[in-house]
């Protein structure tokens, strides 16, 4: 039995996308902004409910479970959950916008480059793994743009243990905003999301050698951050913090590239955070179980080996959720 409540208000039309979330006490623990949210992340969400100085939280169009759950912003009163960010501290996405059309050739040629020089997982700058990509996109007015997802690398996970292995020995889990153990953890947490930060700019800007155009935009974004508002902590896990007025990229899979957002004032009742992807909607394993190579089947791509568990259909469609974002003045799109 489920130990939650969701309730739906207003017009019918938006059954499946906004719901508020209860737990068994009737307490208000947060909201939901997705139309494929499973009940396994909802109840991850309801554990973490029982910590110290949670408030309540927003659940977005892309919310799934994971280690902790993905996703999602959460809200606290005074106290830090740095093991609700994990080891992939400052994780983010970047792009990079010339006014230049790629063409075949010289997407081959950029491709082959950042294959050679930035996919090593034993060096920093390097894309990473996982879902962790470099994209060479246009758009629809045939500029070219550069689009990088990659986090902390190896920094981020150190400083993640050494921050899980402190809390452990104390036995406590959040520690207070103003607590001298939070200073220590943050600047580590700081340091890394700092790496994360050059590492994609390195990238970025490796990548454009010997490519005479100039950058007319840059959109920069944090997906695993910790934000402090006076006694209000915001947590974002897989949830791109944004202000209001910020661009954001939103990539959706391998075949249908990414979207570009601005939020509006509207965004700080989502808690200055919108999607940072689609959301997956298998494991990696279990996709890689069940599919083969076909799945890849007109995806232009370079990889050391087929990116199986990343083809289009391991990740949700929610362009119905974005459009709802839209028509409720959330979001706009870029170009307007």
């Amino acid at each position: 039995m489920a130990n939650y409540k969701l309730l739906t208000f207003g017009d019918p039309e938006l059954n499946g996308v906004f719901k508020i979330i209860k737990n068994e006490e009737e307490k208000f623990i947060g909201k939901i902004f997705g139309s494929k949210i499973e009940d396994n992340v909802i109840e991850q969400i309801v554990e973490i409910s029982k910590t110290k100085g949670f408030m309540n939280c927003v659940m977005l169009p892309d919310a799934h479970a994971g280690e902790c759950p993905v996703g999602v912003a959460i809200e606290t009163r005074d106290y830090v959950h740095f093991n609700w960010i994990g080891s992939d501290i400052g994780c983010g996405i970047s792009g990079v916008k010339f006014n230049l059309k790629p063409t075949p050739e010289l997407v081959d040629r950029i491709a082959k480059n950042v294959l050679e020089e930035y996919t090593s997982i034993n060096k920093i700058p390097s894309i990473g793994q996982g879902n962790h990509f470099f994209e060479i996109a246009e758009d629809k007015e045939g500029n070219m743009w550069f689009v990088i997802h990659s986090g902390s690398r190896g920094y981020g996970g150190l400083a993640y243990k050494a921050i899980s292995k402190e809390l452990k020995l104390l036995g406590i889990n959040g520690v207070h905003k103003d607590s001298q153990l939070f200073k220590i953890f943050w600047k580590s947490f700081t340091n890394a999301e700092l790496v994360a930060d050059i590492n994609r700019f390195k990238i970025l800007d490796g990548a454009r050698a010997g490519i005479e155009a100039k950058a007319i935009k840059i959109i920069s974004t944090i997906h695993n951050t910790i934000k402090i508002r006076g006694n209000k902590v915001f947590h974002y896990k897989g949830a791109a913090h944004v202000n209001p007025g910020d661009y954001a990229i939103i990539p959706l899979n391998m075949r249908d590239g990414s979207l570009i957002i601005q939020a509006t004032d509207k965004v700080a009742k989502l808690k200055y955070a919108i999607n940072h992807g689609a959301g997956r909607v298998s494991s990696r394993s279990y996709f890689l179980m069940t599919h083969d190579e076909s799945v890849l089947e007109g995806i232009n791509y370079y990889s050391e080996k087929p990116p199986i568990d990343e083809a289009p259909e391991a990740y949700k469609d929610i362009m119905y959720d974005m459009e709802w974002l839209k028509s409720q003045g959330y979001i706009k799109p870029h170009p307007p």
